[in-house]
């Protein structure tokens, strides 16, 4: 009869071959693999010649309890998709996968249109449940996903089904077409309270809800991004990475570019998608290719501010523009500047 290892011996043997203790969930799935203290080297064996390190090892403990056959057929299905040893290294639990999982997983991505390429950035993909995906792949279709934009966004494939039936549901009360919902699909993955906190916040900081909507339902993305920081010193704003600072940055230039027009934000509402910093970036590019800024006094740097605000105030494309973009636009700019 096999002599079967307590959990102090598999403890202690773990000790010897890492130099380190491993976890509780690992001593006791090796305790329910019925493991000796031969499966226990065979397979430390197995896993150091396939490139883990001990601290490897250690952090997934649980694959000392396998069978080396298993862990061998394993890795050579992962190497048969692409997987580098690199990455099986990485992704370390593939090894103690069911085979048959591993194998059918594979198959239904290429049958999806993934390629093994595709399948080997998304590796772990192969661990979840078949059922999982499956379920996923038809919420996905169903919504509107091509099989091609499935395949883009293979990530979805491993969500939690219910998180993205629930989020589909709330961005279809909150305004978004299938359409547009296909074309955002990183919202289906976000938390749901996360997405309607945002939504919620977003909404009474753009004046309305109907105002708000139109802009959240065209500029979906924004639905991901933070509340951020309320306030109305520049201090917070500009630190702010958030909705709010963004917001408030935009209400600041509208303030300095004068009246006559509509608020930048909803003129442009993609400028609520981009930091303060990066609007900053380009009010400096501008003040110093347009207005030469560096060369002129103090009095002039104060116009020169005035004067920039009011260019992007009435053309607010310029905030959207790229700094090589608008380099293109500078000699332009400073004939109807002169």
């Amino acid at each position: 009869m096999p002599n079967y290892l307590e959990k102090p011996e598999i403890k202690r043997l773990a000790e010897e071959l890492l130099g380190s203790g491993i976890s509780y969930f690992a001593v006791d799935f090796i305790h329910g693999m019925s493991a000796t203290e031969e499966s226990v080297r065979a397979a430390y064996s197995k896993l150091v010649k396939l490139g883990l390190s001990d601290e490897k090892i250690a952090s997934r403990a649980e694959l000392l309890g396998l069978n080396p056959e298993t862990i061998q057929r394993n890795y050579e299905n992962l190497r048969r998709i692409g997987l580098s040893d690199e990455k099986i290294a990485s992704r370390a639990e593939l090894l103690g996968r069911d085979p048959e999982t591993i194998q059918r997983n594979y198959e239904n991505l290429s049958d999806l249109g993934l390629s093994d390429e595709k399948i080997a950035q998304q590796a772990a993909l192969l661990s979840q449940n078949p059922e999982t995906i499956q379920r996923n792949y038809e919420n996905l279709r169903r919504i509107g996903l091509s099989d091609e934009k499935i395949a883009q966004q293979a990530a979805l494939l491993s969500q939690n089904p219910e998180t993205i039936q629930r989020n589909y549901k709330n961005l279809r009360r909150i305004g978004l077409s299938d359409e547009k919902i296909a074309t955002s699909t990183a919202l289906l993955s976000q938390n749901p309270e996360t997405i309607q906190r945002n939504y919620d916040h977003h909404i009474g900081m753009l004046g309305g809800r109907e105002s708000g909507k139109f802009i959240l339902t065209s500029q979906a993305q924004l639905l991901s991004r933070p509340p951020g920081t309320e306030d109305n010193g520049s201090k917070k704003f500009r630190a702010s990475g958030g909705f709010a600072g963004t917001f408030q940055h935009l209400a600041y230039i509208d303030r300095m570019g004068g009246k006559g027009h509509d608020p930048i934000h909803r003129r442009k509402p993609m400028l609520l998608g981009t930091t303060p910093a990066n609007k900053r970036e380009k009010l400096a590019f501008l003040l110093r290719e347009v207005y030469d800024y560096r060369e002129l006094g103090h009095d002039e740097k104060k116009s020169a501010i005035k004067k920039v605000y009011r260019l992007v105030s009435n053309n607010p494309q310029l905030l959207v523009d790229s700094i090589s973009t608008l380099s293109g636009k500078v000699e332009r700019l400073r004939q109807k500047s002169a």
